[in-house]
């Protein structure tokens, strides 16, 4: 109502964070530019603000412009938006927990065999006249058994690393044995046969590793779960690597 209007500015309906790119119209307009395009948001009666899209031209010193109402299409935008940042949040818990499944099971393996090696190094040790050979080569068992799960941990902090946003010069199959490891466990669970085909002398490809390393790990959880269905025939994922005019990977599901 005109109680409600006086006294006060144009600056009054406008959104304090469109307020600046209103007041201070771009150059275009000035120069005589009839579809610039320009969104912000007006104060409603009800206290809430609309979304106007308009379009404006420059006249003897005067700016005249014509809006429409965007609101309805910027709100369904923005429910479409959030959708989607929900599904992928979804199929970063789904895939989340099929990779603590397959770590729980790949860390599990070694320690477990450094346990049961150790007590059997403590037995020998504890006879009256100890053989210090079988010593020797469990105490060979336990460091190797140590720098497997060591290997474990390192990829799966190579997958999650602060830099993952920093290209650098990658090894396509060291990045693929890397999401093996890690998956090793997922495949057994799943009864899939393993058969990788890794070209050799590849030359390394600029990328972004731990990007990478999620996308083949998204590929390969996703080609397991697409033969569990598969039950009159063995169940075989193979893993290629080629060279072309990059280097590529390759999937196939028998």
């Amino acid at each position: 109502s005109e109680g409600e209007l006086l006294n006060k500015t144009s600056e009054w309906l406008l959104h304090p964070d469109d307020q600046a790119k209103t007041l201070e119209p771009p150059p275009r307009i000035t120069e005589g530019d009839k579809t610039l395009h320009v969104e912000n948001r007006y104060r409603h009666k009800n206290g809430s603000y609309c979304w106007l899209s308009w379009k404006a031209v420059a006249e003897q010193g005067y700016t005249y412009a014509v809006a429409r109402d965007i609101t309805d299409l910027k709100n369904s935008a923005a429910q479409l938006q959030a959708s989607r940042r929900e599904l992928a949040e979804v199929s970063r818990h789904t895939t989340m927990g099929a990779m603590a499944a397959s770590i729980a099971h790949e860390v599990n393996q070694p320690l477990a065999a450094l346990v049961t090696n150790a007590n059997a190094g403590l037995r020998w040790l504890a006879n009256s006249k100890p053989d210090l050979e079988q010593v020797r080569v469990i105490l060979k068992k336990i460091v190797d058994d140590g720098h497997r799960a060591s290997a474990v941990v390192t990829g799966i902090r190579s997958m999650f690393r602060k830099d993952a946003d920093e290209r650098s010069p990658v090894s396509v199959n060291d990045l693929v044995g890397v999401v093996l490891s890690v998956v090793h466990g997922e495949l057994e669970s799943h009864r899939v046969l393993l058969q990788t085909e890794l070209c050799e002398g590849l030359p390394p490809v600029m990328a972004e590793q731990t990007q990478l390393q999620q996308v083949v790990l998204n590929l390969i959880l996703n080609a397991i779960d697409a033969m569990n269905s598969v039950t009159d025939r063995d169940r075989i994922l193979i893993v290629r690597s080629v060279t072309e005019f990059i280097a590529s990977i390759a999937f196939k599901i028998r």
